[in-house]
């Protein structure tokens, strides 16, 4: 089984499991992980925002909510605070 059908199979176990509880931190944590490597950026940030209202110190939800906005933001245009600390990273520590 090639890697792409096999995520396609792990997203409809993941999504068969938040229709019966669409709560369960691991499997929107999961799921998003699975959007994310399919290049749906917006639904795994989507699901990551969902996770993060369940619990604000999930781990994986706050690392691939991170890992969307990144790609997000590169690929849009709207303003996010992310974007603002990025561009003030890169150009050094004000004085």
């Amino acid at each position: 089984m090639d890697p792409s059908a096999r995520l396609r199979a792990g997203a409809g176990a993941l999504e068969a499991c938040l229709k019966k509880d669409p709560h369960y931190l691991a499997a929107l944590a999961d799921l998003a992980m699975v959007r994310y490597r399919a290049m749906d950026y917006q639904g795994a940030w989507d699901l990551t925002r969902r996770g993060l209202a369940i619990d604000t110190y999930d781990p994986a939800s706050n690392y691939y909510y991170g890992l969307a906005s990144v790609r997000l933001a590169a690929a849009s245009t709207r303003s996010t605070g992310l974007k603002s600390l990025l561009r003030r990273r890169r150009s050094g520590p004000r004085r």
